[in-house]
């Protein structure tokens, strides 16, 4: 074995070098292969490892007077020879079918003349690998560059094939032809697989071709093209000729077309590259289609022809109907081949003409607000969107000391049928839930009363006090509640302390001895006026609308029926809610690329959504209902964070026995203090900013915000069972603190912070809190506690004063009061 291993390795390295030999005089061979040659050569380069005496004596010794070890040399060699000899064989049949493939002219012999080059240059590779390495001999890689070349070439040739076979000329015309030059199709396809080692498809993308030209075909159908089919023994042709634009031979060539498809494909039935080029080209016939006979050219023709159908008697008249003809290709379309299901959304089409044109419509429509969306997206309108581009409208005022000029009006029966100032006051309701409900109620409304509103006057303040009057969380009881601008000037409860949340840095205050002058706040230099700005792209949105519903007096002029009209108007109605919906959403979901701030988009929307009223009559509730939603979004993000600091000191400040030490205490409330009035400030800052864009919408949400924050205290100070004489106190004390800096820092707001419900309540929590029971039962007696329940009169009674006469006599009074209003 050790001399088998010894001498295999020098086989090698002598193969090596004599491949080297041969691919040096590789064009020798080629060009003149001789046997004896070849021998001649192979001796003289394996004369260096064989010695003269062993050459000549080989036929006088016998071969049991050799040794082992050079008997077995003798025969490496011989086998060296054999193999040498067979690979310079290969590589001449090689060579031979090189040669024969450049003289062949027919495609089908020139293709199996590749593969056999092919299969003989893979096994050649294969013989060679026994031994060594087969890339590191020149001529394989020579010849793997001729085998790629020649693949390109034979694909090129097929691409120019096909084209005998399926022929498009420059007028769109399409002809195919069974046999060209005595290779049928089938076979053709067949040779193409072998070159792509896979489909035919690889190589032409049929379905590619076909669309293309399909989509060019109805491109001259439209421009008024006839198409019409012919068939002969091998071949299948449609021709176009031209002629006036006319939707019934649109159709008839569209069947036409249809025939030629089916001809062909019945002819090639076991191709799998056809096998379901039929059921792809139909959605583009259908698309096609769709686009053609809905086309503002059409439609109408088309609806009076649907009125005038009659599918058991015909056509009235002698004319042929273009109806009639749709049923044809519907029914071609949802054969077999065509439709996996035997349906086709054609019939569809025709049977509920007036609803799916609208809906055709709609789709179109809804792309366009797409594209005007990117639009934004793009930058492409921000110029719009400059202050001085902005469009600000003020509420009518007779006086500017008089403030604005109020109508009060009933409250709204259907947020849809309301101008969009009326929106922001009741649709901005603090709890969504029962907005949901009123709309479910005021469906049935039409909006005869609301053509009466005065779109100016509505949108004055008296839409906040509405919406506070109206609401559930704490201001429905409340008739008295004025939130109107003239109202800033009236004097405030003189039981008001004016000490700051800053006093409360260097010591905490609950006695009101210290005041603040010195808070800092945004401040508004001029007296806010009722307004609202609003961009134009109000106009453009309203242009695309416009187009839609233009549609509808087309419609009218036909002379359809009054009910078929009514039905139509109906479902463009319907539609119209459809667009508002969606334009909100693709501007919504991107609000931050396309708009510089929420309150612009709530204010262009309800714009739009006011413009669309105005021109259309439409019930936009579900719109309302989207833009108070998202408003509420803003309010409750607005909150969440000073709603998290009144949580946070649940434990410390207003959970029962949280801290027994009257220091530790206060230094919580202190603290509390300062994150409570750095929160306000971010929020506050945050409003004042937008305050310009619509200063009752920004007003409102001050009002909600304080309205939740104050209730928010209210709550957690009326959920004690036990308070502590330095707890009520401190109580007292942060109660104060919150709502005189509330008071500082909205006055320029013109905001009347007394006159919001839980105000009053919190105020009059802070009266218990700082009172004995005599001063509680006067402050009962002159009705100072109006906005409290008795069961929360009398809980924070038995929390601040332990059980005795005195004050049982207190609750039982203050029952016998209540229980006699009752």
């Amino acid at each position: 074995m050790d001399i088998q291993q010894s001498y295999s390795q020098d086989r090698l390295l002598s193969i090596d070098k004599q491949l080297e030999d041969i691919d040096f005089n590789l064009e020798k061979y080629f060009e003149n292969y001789n046997l004896k040659q070849l021998c001649r050569f192979l001796e003289e380069s394996d004369a260096e490892k064989t010695t003269k005496d062993a050459i000549s004596e080989g036929g006088e010794h016998s071969t049991s007077s050799k040794s082992p070890k050079a008997l077995s040399l003798q025969n490496y060699r011989k086998q060296d020879y054999i193999q040498l000899v067979e690979l310079c064989n290969q590589l001449w049949i090689i060579n031979g079918l090189v040669n024969e493939l450049a003289h062949q002219t027919q495609f089908e012999d020139r293709v199996h003349s590749y593969l056999k080059l092919k299969s003989k240059t893979v096994e050649t590779k294969k013989s060679i690998d026994q031994f060594g390495d087969a890339g590191s001999v020149k001529v394989l890689s020579i010849l793997d560059d001729k085998i790629n070349e020649l693949k390109l070439e034979l694909a090129n040739l097929a691409q120019s094939k096909l084209h005998e076979y399926l022929s498009i000329s420059n007028e769109l015309d399409f002809r195919y032809k069974n046999t060209v030059e005595e290779l049928h199709f089938f076979a053709f396809l067949k040779c193409c697989r072998s070159i792509s080692s896979s489909d035919s498809d690889t190589l032409f993308n049929f379905n590619k071709l076909f669309s293309n030209w399909l989509q060019k075909f109805f491109d001259k159908l439209n421009r008024g093209f006839s198409a019409a089919f012919q068939q002969t023994p091998g071949t299948v042709e449609l021709t176009l000729q031209s002629g006036e634009p006319d939707l019934l031979k649109f159709t008839e060539s569209v069947e036409q077309l249809i025939l030629f498809l089916n001809s062909l494909i019945t002819q090639n039935e076991s191709l799998a590259e056809l096998k379901n080029i039929r059921t792809i080209l139909g959605k583009n016939i259908l698309k096609s289609l769709k686009l053609t006979i809905f086309s503002k050219e059409n439609v109408y023709p088309l609806i009076i022809d649907k009125m005038n159908y009659d599918e058991h008697q015909g056509q009235k008249d002698s004319k042929v109907s273009i109806v009639a003809q749709l049923y044809k290709v519907s029914k071609l379309l949802s054969s077999a081949g065509w439709s996996k299901d035997g349906i086709c959304e054609l019939e569809f089409w025709i049977d509920d003409l007036t609803s799916s044109w609208i809906d055709n419509l709609l789709d179109f429509t809804i792309d366009e607000l797409k594209l005007f969306v990117i639009s934004l997206v793009n930058k492409e309108k921000a110029n719009l969107f400059k202050e001085s581009n902005l469009i600000c409208k003020e509420v009518e005022v007779t006086n500017a000391s008089q403030g604005p000029v109020i109508k009060q009006q009933e409250p709204l029966k259907e947020s849809g049928k309301d101008d969009w100032g009326d929106e922001w006051g009741n649709n901005d309701a603090w709890n969504d839930d029962d907005d949901d409900d009123d709309d479910d109620e005021d469906d049935d409304n039409n909006a005869d009363e609301h053509k009466e509103a005065d779109i100016a006057t509505n949108k004055s303040n008296s839409k906040i006090t509405q919406s506070l009057e109206d609401d559930d969380e704490g201001w429905g009881d409340n008739d008295d509640l004025d939130l109107d601008l003239d109202s800033v000037n009236q004097p405030q409860d003189d039981t008001e302390d004016e000490d700051g949340w800053d006093a409360w840095e260097d010591e905490v205050k609950i006695d009101g001895e210290e005041d603040d002058k010195n808070v800092q706040m945004p401040t508004i230099n001029k007296l806010l006026v009722p307004s609202y700005k609003y961009s134009k792209l109000v106009d453009e949105v309203m242009l695309i609308f416009g187009e839609y519903m233009k549609n509808l007096e087309g419609l009218k002029e036909l002379g359809i029926s009054k009910d078929d009209f009514d039905e139509a108007k109906g479902l463009f109605k319907h539609g119209f809610k459809k667009l508002c919906v969606s334009y909100f959403m693709l501007v919504e979901s991107n609000i931050a690329e396309t708009y510089q701030n929420e309150i612009l988009f709530y204010n262009d929307y309800n714009m739009i959504l006011e413009e669309c009223y105005n021109c259309y009559e439409v019930d936009l509730t579900t719109c309302f209902k989207m833009s108070s939603r998202f408003i509420n979004s803003l309010k409750s993000n607005l909150y969440s964070n000073i709603s998290s600091v009144i949580e946070d000191y649940n434990e410390v400040i207003w959970d029962d026995n949280s801290l027994d030490n009257n220091l530790q205490l206060r230094k919580r409330g202190k603290e509390f203090l300062m994150r409570f009035d750095g929160e306000f400030d971010i929020v506050n800052r945050k409003l004042t900013k937008l305050i310009g864009y619509n200063t009752q919408l920004i007003t409102n949400f001050f009002v909600t915000v304080i309205f939740q924050y104050f209730n928010s205290i209210c709550d957690k100070v009326l959920a004690r069972t036990d308070i502590s004489s330095y707890e009520s106190e401190i109580l007292t004390g942060i109660i104060n603190a919150v709502v005189t800096n509330t008071i500082n820092k909205t006055k320029n707001l013109n905001l009347m912070v007394e006159k919001i419900q839980s105000y009053n309540k919190l105020q009059q929590i802070k009266l218990i809190l700082s009172s004995n029971l005599k001063e509680i039962l006067d402050a009962f007696c002159d009705a100072k506690l109006f906005e409290m329940e008795t069961h929360e009169l009398i809980s924070l009674i038995q929390s601040l004063f332990i059980e005795s006469p005195q004050r049982t006599d207190a609750i039982t009074e203050i029952k016998t009061a209540r229980d006699a209003q009752i």
